[in-house]
């Protein structure tokens, strides 16, 4: 049977003999070692897993199967589930990525994506805007950035540019490149105005109603974790009353801000052993980035987001917040405690010298001696929850009930989330000294606002009991058989092991999917089964890249337990035949006792009953 399937994605189809070739070309212990130190125990390599902390090492590396598992947080696959698993990235990023390193080109058998050709708009504007930075027209603009210290080594790094004044000049750019204006519009990059509004003429052709977004501006490219641009910040360079500041692109195909960290696939390698700083503005990552402190990202000016604390997490728990200490710096530093508390993040908050931001503080240092001066003051930093302290009883009137009241409460709302029982005990003793209150009493009312959570909890869990119980009782039955769950799992692991084609076709033939209870074997059975009648001979990592992650997992902690290895395959249908048999039975034994005391003719299901107890 020919090999010509391919792998569709969102840019394009790639044959799988291209993936299988790029897969086998690829050391999975050799790639993994990059991100984990892996030790050699038997045939498997073993080391700490990289998804989850853990003191004892359960992350297993088999360089025969191509394949590795974690026994405690359960997540396995091959080199491509790694990357994406790792790097946060697309699966067809991983080929490509993993291309790139074995030399191998990919061919596709489709035009360029939506998503593609905004790519290219996007390398095509990076271009454009830099060559206008250095050309004569971006004289002021380089100006400006070399008095904010920037040197040139940092601008091409960085690839920083300038948006020339003119209404058109970036759009007609594109236009000339091949691009159509629909594209251009859906880049972010260029504004089409209403046809319909009383600026417009209906009859005007619909490129004059179009226009750049980023006129006279200094332009700070945005990347993704991989170094594609994806969208553009720019600074005006002659503040006034009429004009924003600050412009950014607005929401595409590519750029969603809630989910992006400028500066990010500069800073992910040494944030893996340093931790990151997190600061707000574009010119703060720059400054620092220039000043030795590479691990910096920001969060372009908004509260943290869940989606932005998952791509931190991906590198590191540890980070050092510098916000604007006006009172919409400390707001939006509050609401992202709450959700870095909430993912045992190790934050410290850095408070810079007459409330400077990062890049004013570096501007006016200007000395040798500046990036030694600023590692003290991160030394120096203030834990999350000493600042929260701080903050809560210098911004209350201690000296009145209700000042005391409101600190009180602010203080209870955040000590109830801290999760170190020192840190806790710490807080507790702390509030009462300052409030002049009984430890007793503070720890009584922590209990009543903990209570109140739990009450809360309970009636989340209550609705999701709920919806759950909706399953229907056969299901239950089922998940109650361990020997049948075993039994399914020997027979995957036959069929995922096995090299007697022959073999393996009699016992696909002689079972269904309906047989196997487990929701995620009979995923894994249909799986192999469809793989199995394109393409008889199937590599493990072939068979793992059709299955969605929860399944990916399963089979590679299938494969790594050897107590399925050797089970008598004629001896497993025959069990699982039995289960399936039982299993039936008490479905429709239940069914008559819920007939039959509701009055209700049974005469159908006792027969059906009997029938199936003559197979046994």
């Amino acid at each position: 049977m020919s090999n010509c399937r391919c792998i569709l994605s969102d840019q394009g189809f790639i044959p799988e003999e291209t993936i299988t070739r790029i897969r086998e070309s690829i050391d999975i212990v050799e790639l993994i070692s990059e991100f984990v130190t892996l030790k050699k125990t038997g045939e498997n390599y073993k080391g700490l897993c990289p998804f989850h902390a853990e003191q004892t090492p359960s992350f297993i590396v088999s360089p025969k199967k191509g394949i590795f598992h974690c026994f405690g947080c359960h997540v396995g696959g091959d080199v491509f589930s790694f990357l994406v698993k790792k790097e946060g990235i697309e699966f067809i990023d991983a080929v490509k990525l993993l291309a790139k390193r074995t030399g191998i080109s990919i061919p596709t058998f489709q035009k360029s994506s939506e998503k593609e050709i905004l790519y290219e708009i996007h390398d095509m504007a990076v271009s454009f805007y830099q060559r206008s930075l250095w050309s004569r027209e971006g004289k002021d603009a380089l100006e400006y950035l070399q008095k904010r210290g920037l040197t040139d080594t940092t601008l091409k790094r960085f690839s920083i540019g300038y948006a020339p004044s003119d209404w058109r000049r970036l759009l007609d750019f594109l236009l000339i490149k091949g691009f159509s204006l629909e594209k251009i519009c859906r880049s972010g990059l260029v504004i089409q105005k209403d046809a319909n509004s009383g600026q417009t003429q209906r009859s005007a052709p619909i490129s004059s109603q179009s226009y750049d977004r980023f006129r006279g501006r200094v332009i700070f490219p945005i990347f993704n974790e991989l170094g594609r641009p994806i969208g553009f910040g720019g600074r005006v360079l002659n503040v006034s009353s009429t004009t924003a500041k600050y412009i950014n692109s607005p929401e595409t195909p590519l750029y969603n801000k809630s989910k992006v960290l400028y500066g990010l696939h500069l800073a992910k390698e040494r944030m893996r052993t340093e931790g990151v700083i997190v600061v707000e503005g574009y010119m703060d990552v720059i400054s620092l980035s220039q000043a030795g402190f590479s691990n910096v990202v920001a969060s372009s000016g908004t509260a943290f987001t869940t989606g932005q604390i998952r791509l931190i997490k991906r590198y590191t728990s540890k980070l050092w917040l510098i916000f604007d200490p006006d009172i919409a710096g400390i707001a939006a530093t509050i609401r992202g405690m709450d959700l870095l508390m909430e993912h045992n993040m190790d934050v410290r908050i850095v408070s810079l010298p007459d409330g400077l931001d990062p890049a004013d503080y570096l501007l006016r240092g200007q000395m040798q001696n500046l990036p030694l001066q600023f590692t003290d003051i991160l030394d120096q930093a203030q834990g999350f929850a000493d600042w929260r302290f701080k903050f809560e009883i210098k911004n209350d009137d201690m000296r009145t009930i209700l000042g005391k009241k409101k600190a009180l409460e602010n203080l209870l709302s955040f000590i109830v989330r801290v999760t170190n029982p020192i840190e806790r005990q710490d807080l507790i003793r702390r509030t009462a000294e300052v409030l002049g209150l009984n430890e007793t009493i503070i720890i009584n009312e922590l209990k009543t606002k903990k209570a109140q959570q739990g009450i809360n909890n309970r009636i989340q869990g209550f609705n999701q009991v709920k919806q759950n119980s909706k399953l229907d009782s056969g299901e239950y039955l089922r998940r109650e058989n361990e020997g049948h769950s075993k039994v399914e799992k020997s027979i995957l692991y036959f069929l995922l092991i096995s090299d007697d084609l022959e073999e393996k076709e009699r016992v696909f033939h002689q079972l269904s999917a309906d047989e196997f209870s487990d929701p995620i074997c009979r995923e894994i059975f249909c799986v192999l089964v469809k793989l199995f009648n394109q393409q008889r001979e199937l590599s493990l990592s072939m068979v793992m890249e059709h299955m969605e992650q929860k399944a990916r997992d399963s089979v590679s902690s299938l494969i790594f337990q050897e107590k399925y290895n050797g089970e008598d395959i004629e001896e497993c249908l025959k069990k699982l035949k039995r289960y399936t048999l039982s299993i039936k039975l008490k479905e429709i034994q239940q069914l008559i006792i819920e007939k039959e005391k509701n009055g209700e003719i049974t005469t159908d299901l006792l027969r059906q009953y009997n029938e199936l107890t003559g197979k046994r």
